[in-house]
């Protein structure tokens, strides 16, 4: 059987599309794993937390600080494993005091600072994306970027979400699972 030229361009779009399509579940089942992968770690305790790699190592995104908000006061924490505690001067040994009082003040505390620290700086690397930032002013939501372009949110619950900007990108958002979306810019 001799196919004519509609009967040809026919399988092509369909092949063509075929590819898209498989595409496109690939990017499903890879971001539902990524999800499903995060979610065996404690990721929560980056709610209140932004950090970015600085370097990599051994494959993995390494940071050389931390920012947290307590109480709405913000508390840039070093890596202790490049900035040790004993070597910091006196402006920032008092910074990391007054974060220490903060976090005992929040009434979950219950471990060393340079233990808190190094636990988020090991998480950020266990979960191993360049940049995490974790918000819960309004909601609770969590932004894990992997690159500039690809974002995995976390929200606690989208009805509190305020962000005019969060919200357009919600629009075109994907939902994976119950809690999170893939934003591809």
């Amino acid at each position: 059987m001799k196919l004519d030229q509609n009967g040809k361009n026919m399988i092509r779009v369909s092949f063509i599309l075929f590819i898209v399509l498989l595409g496109s579940c690939n990017q499903d089942f890879e971001a539902l794993v990524e999800v499903d992968r995060i979610e065996q770690v404690d990721f929560e305790r980056l709610a209140n937390v932004h950090i970015r790699a600085r370097t990599k190592k051994d494959g993995k995104n390494i940071a050389h600080y931390y920012e947290e908000e307590i109480n709405g006061k913000s508390y840039r924490v070093a890596n202790s494993k490049y900035y040790p505690y004993s070597a910091l001067n006196a402006d920032l040994r008092s910074a990391l005091e007054s974060y220490e009082e903060e976090l005992m003040n929040k009434g979950n505390y219950n471990e060393s600072v340079e233990k808190r620290s190094q636990s988020i700086f090991d998480l950020f690397s266990d979960i191993n994306y360049s940049e995490i930032y974790g918000d819960t002013q309004y909601c609770k939501c969590i932004r894990f970027d992997y690159n500039e372009n690809i974002h995995l949110y976390y929200f606690e619950d989208l009805t509190k979400v305020q962000c005019e900007l969060t919200k357009s990108k919600l629009e075109k958002a994907q939902r994976v699972k119950e809690h999170w979306y893939l934003v591809v810019d």
